[in-house]
């Protein structure tokens, strides 16, 4: 039964499954490199002293 409602709203929900995952790629790619960044800051930190 509920394949069969999966089934019938999965081609309306494609195209938002779409967005997601791009929404979702985009914020991972940008949070890890905010996380690269400070890593960076921390290292630099580091050396100065």
């Amino acid at each position: 039964m509920l394949f069969l409602v999966i089934t019938q709203i999965y081609p309306v929900t494609y195209q938002w499954t779409d967005m997601f995952f791009i929404v979702v790629a985009t914020s991972t790619v940008l949070s890890g490199a905010d996380y690269m960044w400070i890593w960076i800051k921390q290292v630099i930190l580091q050396e100065r002293r």
